[in-house]
């Protein structure tokens, strides 16, 4: 375990040259090393180690690294065990760097995302996409609970549809699309239908989005449909109820005005 030799960029990213060839440091010239998640990782438990020990390799493992100086940053660690002629480990190599922007970045959009799904669960709504070549609908996780499906990955041909949707709102389904497919067209769908669910129920959505085209001119041809879900059933419910309860309404004062 004893670290035997270092280039220059190491000791600027570690902001201290270790000691070559002794035992007060071992396996890795790092100050303090943490997982992501912050749970600390002793010398003797680095990539290197397992390496040393058990022949192990890695490639582009992260983790946070603290330097004397109390500076914090994201490396990106890759292993390779060395071996003799006869095959026993003899050393290892760690190549590594500093990936702390591009970590930051990919916590800050998983943050993002996590906002925007917290959102659309709040809001009862979902996404997903259709591309036309192969009548392939990939469902989002919030719109794969508001078709009722068990999966993400969807046919939306004339078969799929007529065992997911409602008999009677398929008509203006289908029109719906035609008319966003249109290259003449200005792309928007926008559409309410009722979604058969896993018990067997109904329920109503509404949904919308942009088509994808391709090309220009007389060669504008659409590609996909990329659009939103939304989960109306109370609404319609709702609605039922007041037109039933103004009917009623309607025929008491009838009564009424009749006698």
């Amino acid at each position: 375990g004893q670290i035997v030799r270092v280039n220059r960029k190491a000791t600027e990213l570690w902001g201290r040259a270790p000691g070559l060839h002794g035992a007060a440091q071992r396996f890795c010239g790092s100050f303090r090393i943490e997982s992501l998640d912050g749970a600390y990782v002793p010398p003797e438990a680095t990539p290197m180690a397992a390496a040393l020990r058990e022949g192990l390799e890695c490639d582009g493992v992260e983790a946070w690294v603290e330097n004397p100086d109390g500076r914090r940053w994201v490396a990106s660690v890759t292993v390779r065990p060395l071996k003799d002629d006869e095959g026993a480990i003899i050393g290892a190599v760690n190549c590594f760097h500093d990936v702390t922007a591009a970590f930051e970045r990919r916590r800050l959009m998983e943050r993002q995302q996590q906002s925007f799904d917290l959102a659309m669960i709040a809001s009862k709504m979902g996404t997903w996409r259709y591309t036309i070549a192969d009548d392939i609908c990939v469902y989002d996780d919030n719109a794969q609970r508001l078709y009722g499906l068990t999966e993400a990955r969807f046919v939306h041909d004339a078969e799929g549809v007529k065992a997911k949707f409602h008999p009677d709102d398929m008509d203006l389904m289908w029109s719906r699309v035609a008319k966003a497919l249109d290259p003449e067209g200005d792309g928007v769908y926008e559409v309410e239908y009722r979604v058969k669910q896993l018990d067997g129920s109904w329920r109503w959505l509404s949904a919308w989005g942009l088509v994808e085209f391709e090309g220009s001119g007389g060669r504008r041809r659409p590609v996909a449909i990329t659009w939103a879900s939304r989960d109306l059933t109370e609404r319609k419910n709702a609605d039922d109820l007041q037109r039933l309860m103004v009917n009623e309404l309607n025929h008491r004062l009838k009564n009424s005005l009749a006698t």
